[in-house]
């Protein structure tokens, strides 16, 4: 720890500094500029509001501030006016009414996990947040923030079941991630009304009251991710354009439900991946698939669950090179009746098509192309269907570097000339091989 002295100003300290204790507070007192981080932590820190550091007016790195039982505000800190990556503090059930430092207007990341923390006014200060983190805290209204700026995203996770509005959020029209989980009684997202890019949105059991969501919204650049339960209504993004990923779980969102869930997309026009996840058992009348996944030439597929009776896919297609994984595609489900491939099949990866007791058609209506990646030697299989008795290929299927199984689906019989070849063999039999 290199130490500069400065006659008026206090001391400077270059490194990373932590302290666990009163001693500690007091050894760095006259400190006004830490060139690092200052982490200060555990329960033998009794001091209430920090004021132990009357000079510190500069942190270029993070401050966090971690279990400790007696702090209830930051306000001894009467000089910081500048931390210079983020505002952490995580544990402190005292911490619930706080007032910020009164010259800090700006925070990079503000971060406050599992506090007592239930009133923002004292952050009404701030101008500025990056990226604000509210997490396991009982916090019921974000008004108190109306003045401050928020450009880099939001991430809300259960906080108090009295939030039902973010109407005091005021956010940038670009955003790197918006989290909303767990907030029983949010109904009210109207504060994102304006986004119009997204690189991730998890949005988790939401219960909002409108069905129209982010209007605005035109591309989420990595992962789009909805976790619902039976109570979630149907949404639709009425602008977006392209979606990088998409993700949906409906494990929680079948049983008690009295209409299905449905997914509006109607200007989607790039999507690159799709993972779409029901319950473990039949979930019939559980929810319907966007209707733009059977246009649209994606780079890999993933249906799980119950539910999902129908599955119709155009294109999937990806650019892997031949020692590197492009995609996936992999279908199942207890209520899974049919799958057709409208398109063409040319992927990196594997093709899996099993454990569908009811499923009776499979259909390829162009091309299917496998490039086998080293360790995924079994890279097409279609197993273990009990009712299947149709397999369509209209035109040739290739698996290159690796086998094809059509195993353990007893009621299939293979037509003459069936276009079917793999470099590393072709198994079809009525008897379920595990290795699929």
């Amino acid at each position: 720890m290199a130490i500069n002295v400065t006659r008026d100003m206090g001391r400077t300290v270059t490194g990373d500094v932590i302290i666990v204790s009163d001693v500690g507070l007091t050894q760095i007192a006259d400190v006004s500029k830490i060139v690092g981080s200052l982490t200060i932590s555990g329960p033998n820190v009794t001091s209430t509001d920090l004021r132990e550091l009357p000079m510190l007016a500069e942190v270029t790195k993070g401050l966090s501030l971690n279990s400790l039982p007696a702090l209830t505000t930051l306000a001894g800190l009467a000089s910081l006016s500048k931390v210079g990556t983020s505002l952490s503090m995580h544990g402190g059930p005292a911490f619930v009414n706080p007032a910020l430092p009164p010259l800090l207007t700006d925070l990079p990341f503000l971060s406050i996990v599992n506090t007592g923390l239930s009133d923002l006014t004292g952050f009404s200060g701030l101008t500025h947040i990056g990226l604000l983190q509210l997490q396991v805290v009982p916090v019921g209204s974000l008004d108190p923030l109306r003045r401050t700026f928020i450009d880099g995203g939001v991430v809300l996770n259960n906080l108090s079941p009295g939030l039902t509005s973010l109407s005091g959020l005021r956010v940038s029209t670009t955003l790197k991630t918006v989290l909303l989980g767990d907030l029983p009684n949010l109904t009210d997202v109207t504060a994102f009304d304006a986004v119009t890019d997204v690189d991730q949105l998890n949005l988790t059991f939401p219960h909002f009251s409108t069905p129209t969501l982010f209007p605005s919204l035109r591309k989420v650049s990595q992962r789009l991710d909805l976790t619902l339960d039976a109570q979630s209504p149907s949404y639709t993004f009425p602008a977006l354009q392209v979606v990088r990923s998409l993700g949906v779980s409906l494990f929680h969102g079948c049983q008690g439900r009295t209409t299905p869930f449905s997914l509006g997309l109607p200007a989607l026009q790039t999507l690159d991946d799709v993972n779409w996840r029901g319950p473990i058992t039949s979930a019939l009348g559980c929810f319907t698939l966007p209707a733009p996944l059977g246009t649209l030439s994606l780079n890999s597929a993933v249906f799980f669950g119950g539910g999902i009776t129908s599955v119709t896919l155009a294109h999937v297609q990806n650019s892997g090179g031949p020692n590197s994984r492009g995609g996936n595609i992999g279908i199942s489900g207890p209520d899974l009746t049919q799958v057709r491939f409208s398109g063409s099949v040319n992927i990196n990866g594997i093709l899996l098509i099993n454990q569908s007791p009811n499923l009776r058609s499979v259909s390829f209506g162009g091309s299917v192309t496998i490039l086998a990646v080293p360790q995924d030697l079994n890279s097409f299989g279609i197993c273990d269907n009990a009712s299947l008795t149709t397999i369509t290929l209209a035109a040739p299927a290739q698996v290159i570097g690796g086998m094809a199984r059509i195993t353990g689906n007893p009621n299939f019989v293979p037509p003459r000339n069936f276009p079917l070849t793999a470099t590393g063999g072709v198994i079809i039999s009525p008897t379920f091989n595990a290795r699929c």
